[in-house]
């Protein structure tokens, strides 16, 4: 045994003093037991594998990154509903009782309201984060992050002002339109109302049945109808001028493999997958590949190739057949915005196969071939964009209005057959107003309510969405599925969501109604409540007057409910109640009452009757959800797996992709240039060899063999740590579809995977997630 080493000991003892009185009693928080044996763990096997610092590290780095990240995003979201919400009602509101020459200082009037109110929601958000910060256990390792936050929160409250600004000018435009549109409306509905009121003058006396006066009115509806002069206002150019003004602008190098819009026959189909057979792509669209190499490269038949390639734009159809899907449910005007999202599908899609990081194909697709496919996608386009624009215009249109405003003169019509008061008459006016005005306010702030809703069924973190759709997928044993995921996890996603969307919003349900119903009857409760306070805060000041003509009740009921800014109501939508008496201003407070209740009735029962099949959207749920929840689509150059992190900007932030786990690099397509099997190797274990790859995705080094561990040279926003962690998940993957991945990347020989993978259970590898 060797002597005592009196120096050693001396050492230890200052080392455990400085811990224990330095270091330790300078400490704010301390680590659970939990956290420690997580510590104790990173270290013990960083020693036993050598990789000490990563190991160390990583764990509860992770945990504390992904504890502040969960905490951030649901800040920024609150800050991004508060917009939404702040331009929908109070802008909105504000707006609509402006005549035009003050719209423009009006809306600088409601952007200095709105930077002042962010403000004070910004202070007190930071002062959130940074609480959380400061009195969570894993303070020490989530202050590096601080200040990096809260700048990025100092930029998002600037965006959100440009944003606000962009909105209410936006706004500013659109009630330009509405009130040219509104006066035009107010004069038909006056000649109706004018018709209809001479119409039940001359039955009064009479007493034929409901079903006859219902029958006798229909029929002097649709003759008032016709005889009113429409003015629709629509935009001059037609959906396809737009587009082709939009093809000649951004795809001039693929007009020149076009034909003209005269020479192209046009087929209406409903999708578009399916559309391009293999016979249709010729020689030119696309080329062979030079291989490293050359003597051992796999000759194929031409007509192979083409088969493949038809696979390919399958693919790409089905995306735009899924997007065109998403589209159908929104209500909103064409906008050559949507065009270009699809265009950008196929530019993405032909940048992706070129580049060939993810697939082995022996072949490139040609800009001659992308020429033809957006052509035939741009046809297909026009065709739905039309038919689209068609329906809105029909049921946004003057006389589509029109027909939404037949109930009202109905009542009128019976009220004045009946010989009713003036009162009454009033209130059935009011009554439609606040039905109309409450239902397109409610239809718009909903889609904010189901985004958040279905963020929350993951906890709002993108961690938790990748590990529902991996079980579901390792459950279902769907190798397809698999493959979808595998190749375009973003796109896979997306379509995933939207499924999950409407099975969750509109199947689910709670006393037989659904979540969409619930969501809107939580609006429309606080909506109501606050409109019958305004009721009696009118009533009380106007009682004691011994006349009241409704324009005064009008007047001061909307400044009331300007108090509130939970809806945006103007004199304007009331313009049939004005000029009327008002005989008995208590008895008309109680039948307001009464009618209200009816009418939160007709509202919340409008939105319950909604399904899945008819909702019509006023925002695009979907890509709000998709941006919140996913967020930065990159995904590893070597295997495929989507970066962890949800930021789209977390790069300009100094924080790199990266991903929870990795996958084998075979599964998404990688071989072993000896034998030409696919890779078993986790990209975290061999970028810590001396193995070499080939890639095309950077043309100063297309085609050329470049080593794993110096992959930060080429992918310099990319961090995989050199750890021997792999994942079970992916191994029992592998195992289970081998000969499936063996086939689909045409190889000769099965992957040679460890033997003790195929020990790896299906709920093994669940639990491992």
């Amino acid at each position: 045994m060797a002597p005592v080493n009196p120096g050693y000991c001396k050492r230890v003892g200052e080392v455990r003093n400085t811990i224990l009185n330095n270091l330790a009693s300078k400490r704010k928080t301390y680590l659970t037991i939990t956290d420690t044996i997580t510590r104790i763990k990173d270290i013990w096997n960083g020693i036993l594998k050598d990789d000490f610092v990563y190991s160390f590290r990583n764990s509860l780095e992770l945990k504390a990154y992904n504890e502040i990240e969960r905490v951030y995003h649901a800040i920024v979201w609150e800050l991004e509903k508060f917009q939404y919400e702040f331009v929908s009602t109070v802008t909105m509101g504000k707006l609509s009782q402006e005549c035009i020459d003050n719209l423009d200082a009006s809306v600088n009037d409601s952007l200095r309201t709105f930077s002042s109110e962010l403000e004070t929601k910004m202070n007190a958000q930071r002062k959130r984060l940074v609480s959380f910060i400061e009195t969570s256990n894993l303070t020490e390792v989530m202050i590096q992050w601080k200040e990096m936050k809260l700048k990025r929160m100092n930029i998002i409250s600037e965006n959100l002002i440009i944003k606000s600004k962009t909105d209410m000018n936006n706004i500013k435009e659109e009630i330009k339109a509405k009130m040219i549109q509104r006066k035009e409306r107010v004069k038909y509905e006056k000649q109706i109302n004018e018709l209809a009121q001479n119409f039940a003058r001359n039955l009064q006396g009479k007493k034929p049945s409901k079903e006859a006066i219902k029958d006798t009115f229909d029929q002097r509806w649709s003759t008032w109808l016709n005889e009113l002069n429409f003015k629709d206002i629509k935009n001059s150019s037609s959906v396809a001028d737009r587009i082709e003004a939009m093809l000649f602008e951004e795809f001039q190098s693929e007009l020149g493999f076009m034909h003209s819009r005269g020479d192209c026959s046009v087929v209406k189909r409903e999708n578009l997958k399916g559309s391009i057979k293999s016979n249709s792509i010729l020689d030119e669209h696309i080329s062979v590949r030079n291989m490293l190499n050359t003597d051992e490269q796999e000759v194929e038949s031409i007509d192979v190739y083409r088969e493949q390639a038809a696979s390919i734009t399958d693919d790409i159809f089905h995306q735009i057949d899924r997007r065109i899907q998403e589209l159908r449910k929104l209500d909103v005007r064409f906008d050559n915005l949507h065009v270009r999202e699809i265009l950008n599908i196929i530019s993405a899609n032909f940048k992706d196969h070129n580049e060939h990081t993810a697939n082995d194909y022996k072949f490139n697709l040609h800009s001659t071939y992308r020429a033809f496919i957006i052509e035939h996608v741009v046809r297909h386009l026009v065709i739905v964009f039309t038919e689209l624009d068609q329906q809105y215009d029909s049921k946004h249109s003057p006389r589509s209005q029109m027909e939404e405003y037949k109930h009202t003169v109905w009542t009128l019509f019976t009220n004045l057959f009946e010989q009713k008061t003036e009162d009454m008459i009033t209130v059935g006016f009011f009554k439609d107003a606040m039905l109309k005005i409450v239902t397109d306010h409610v239809s718009t702030l909903v889609p904010m309510d189901v985004a958040n809703k279905v963020m929350v069924s993951f906890s709002r973190e993108k961690y938790t969405l990748m590990k529902t759709i991996m079980i579901e997928l390792a459950r279902n044993d769907n190798f397809d599925a698999y493959m979808a995921f595998v190749k375009e996890p973003a796109t896979f996603t997306r379509n995933w969501l939207s499924d999950y969307l409407y099975k969750y919003i509109f199947h689910n349900k709670t006393d037989d109604i659904h979540h969409y119903g619930l969501l809107a009857k939580s609006r429309t409760t606080k909506i109501f409540e606050t409109v019958l306070t305004a009721i009696s805060e009118t009533t009380i000041l106007l009682e004691k007057k011994e006349k009241v003509c409704s324009s005064k009740w009008i007047n001061v009921f909307v400044r009331k409910m300007k108090k509130y800014d939970i809806l945006p109501v103007t004199e304007e939508i009331f313009v049939h109640v004005l000029d009327r008496n008002i005989s008995d201003i208590l008895n008309f407070k109680k039948v307001l009452f009464e009618e209200m209740n009816k009418v939160e009735n007709q509202v919340n029962n409008t939105f319950i009757e909604t399904t899945s099949d008819n909702v019509q959207w006023k925002q695009d749920v979907l890509g709000l959800i998709m941006e919140k929840l996913w967020g930065c689509e990159e995904k590893c150059m070597f295997c495929a797996e989507p970066c962890m992190i949800t930021d789209k900007y977390h790069v300009t932030e100094g924080r790199p992709h990266q991903c929870i786990q990795h996958r084998p690099k075979g599964i998404s397509g990688f071989t072993y240039e000896w034998n030409k099997s696919l890779v078993v190797n986790f990209c975290n274990e061999i970028i810590q060899t001396e193995a070499d790859y080939v890639a095309y995705d950077i043309d100063e080094y297309k085609g050329k063999s470049r080593q794993y561990k110096d992959y930060k040279k080429h992918y310099p926003d990319w961090d995989i740590q050199p750890t021997h962690d792999t994942s079970k998940y992916w191994m029992y993957v592998m195992c289970t579809y081998q000969q499936k991945l063996t086939d689909r990347y045409r190889r000769k020989t099965l992957p040679d995977i460890p033997t003790i993978w195929f020990g790896i259970t299906l709920e093994e590898a669940i639990n491992s997630l």
